[in-house]
C-alpha cells in the first residue's frame, strides 16, 4: 500500500525504516517522488531540493506523516519508530541519540520530540507534538550526527501532561488516602531511586493495611493533580509496578492499580498477586495504555490498592496524556540520507 503525497499520488508500496543499508528507494531530500517537478512548497527540480536540516547537524532523513482521517488536527502527538542501530554503530549518530532533532521540512523549525526508548537499536521510539497536520500527508525531517550536541528530548513540551518524576519531586501532585483502617494502618508516597524505567526517579506508593482493625476494607493510597482538560478525545499512557512485600492471613493478597477521573473508576488492574503461600512479590513493568473516549479530565487520580493484612508498593513512570484520532496519523522515514549543507 502507498502513503498519500500533496500531489495525489502514492509512495512506493513498501516503506523501508532501516536508516543504513535500504538502498534508493524513489524520494529526494524532502520526501518526494523522484522526477517529480516540485510544487509550491519544494520549488524547483529533484536536484535544486536541499534537504531540511537543524543546526549543527550532520544528516538529514526525510519522515512522512499521513494523516488519513477527513479534517487537519491540531497540537498533535505523533509516534515516530525507527532503527537507529546501524546509525549508531557506524558513528554517525551518539548512542544516546542526544543528537537527534525533528523539523518542518519547510519551515525547518525545529519540532518537540521525546526519545520514549530503543536508542541503539532497530525499534527507537520517538514521539513529536506537531502543530498542524492537514488532511493527506505532512513532511518531517529527522537529523543527526552533530557531535557537540546536546540532548533535547523534553516530554513535557509533547504531551498534555507528562511526568516522569526524574526531576526527584512530585511537584504538581497531592498525596491523598482512602480507607485507611485504624491501627497498623500506613501510607507513603515519593519520588524514588528504588525503581524506575526513565534514568533515575518513579513515583512510589506505599501502603500497609491493616490486618487486625475494622473496617477491613483494605488500603488506597494515591496521588492527584488537576488537569482542566476539555471534553475531547485522549489516551492516558503510563508504566508500572508492583509488588506485594509482606501479607498475613490474606490467601489472595494483591497490589492493584487504580486510575480516576473526576472520582470515576477509570481502570483497575491487578498487577501483583499472592496465592495461597505462594506470591509474585514483584511483577515485571508493564505499560497501560488507558483510552478516553469524548471526556473533560477536570481531576487525575493514580492510587495503590492493597488488601487487608498486606504491605503493598506501587512504582509510575513515564505518565503522560496525549490526543487521539480515528484513524490515528501515521510516520515513517523514507528515502535516502542526505548530507547537509
Amino acid at each position: 500500500m502507498g502513503l498519500p503525497t500533496a500531489h495525489g499520488s502514492t509512495l512506493a508500496a513498501t516503506v523501508c525504516l532501516a536508516l543504513v543499508g535500504c538502498g534508493r528507494l524513489g524520494y529526494d531530500a524532502l520526501g518526494d517522488p523522484l522526477g517529480d517537478a516540485g510544487d509550491a512548497s519544494t520549488p524547483g527540480d529533484d536536484a535544486a531540493v536541499l534537504p531540511a536540516c537543524s543546526p549543527g547537524a550532520a544528516y538529514s532523513r526525510p519522515v512522512i506523516v499521513s494523516n488519513d482521517g477527513p479534517a487537519a488536527l491540531d497540537d498533535y502527538q505523533v509516534h515516530v519508530v525507527v532503527d537507529t542501530s546501524g546509525l549508531v554503530a557506524a558513528g554517525k549518530m551518539m548512542a544516546t541519540c542526544a543528537d537527534v532533532a525533528f523539523v518542518d521540512a519547510i519551515t525547518q523549525a525545529r519540532l518537540p520530540h521525546w526519545l520514549q526508548s530503543g536508542c541503539g537499536t532497530n525499534a527507537t521510539s520517538f514521539w513529536l507534538r506537531v502543530g498542524h497536520l492537514p488532511a493527506g500527508s505532512t513532511r518531517l525531517a529527522m537529523t543527526y550526527g552533530d557531535a557537540a550536541a546536546t540532548s533535547t528530548s523534553d516530554g513535557s513540551a509533547v504531551f498534555l501532561l507528562f511526568d516522569a518524576f526524574d526531576d526527584g519531586n512530585t511537584a504538581g501532585w497531592t498525596a491523598y488516602q482512602r480507607n485507611q483502617d485504624a491501627g497498623d494502618g500506613a501510607f507513603a508516597q515519593t519520588a524514588s531511586t528504588a525503581d524506575a524505567v526513565s534514568p533515575a526517579y518513579s513515583l512510589e506508593l506505599r501502603g500497609k493495611a491493616a490486618c487486625f482493625t475494622p473496617p477491613f476494607d483494605g488500603l488506597a493510597v494515591g496521588m492527584r493533580r488537576s488537569e482542566g482538560l476539555p471534553a475531547g478525545d485522549y489516551s492516558l499512557e503510563l508504566e508500572a509496578r508492583a509488588a506485594v512485600l509482606a501479607f498475613q492471613f490474606n490467601p489472595s493478597a494483591s497490589s492493584d492499580l487504580h486510575v480516576r477521573g473526576d472520582g470515576v473508576e477509570l481502570l483497575s488492574r491487578r498487577l501483583a498477586q499472592c496465592s495461597g503461600q505462594s506470591c509474585t512479590a514483584v511483577g515485571l513493568w508493564t505499560s497501560v495504555a488507558l483510552p478516553l473516549a469524548q471526556l473533560a479530565l477536570g481531576t487525575l487520580e493514580l492510587e495503590l490498592g492493597a488488601g487487608d493484612c498486606v504491605t503493598g508498593v506501587l512504582w509510575l513512570d513515564d505518565v503522560r496524556i496525549r490526543r487521539t484520532a480515528s484513524p490515528e496519523p501515521t510516520a515513517a522515514v523514507v528515502g535516502v540520507e542526505s548530507s547537509c549543507p
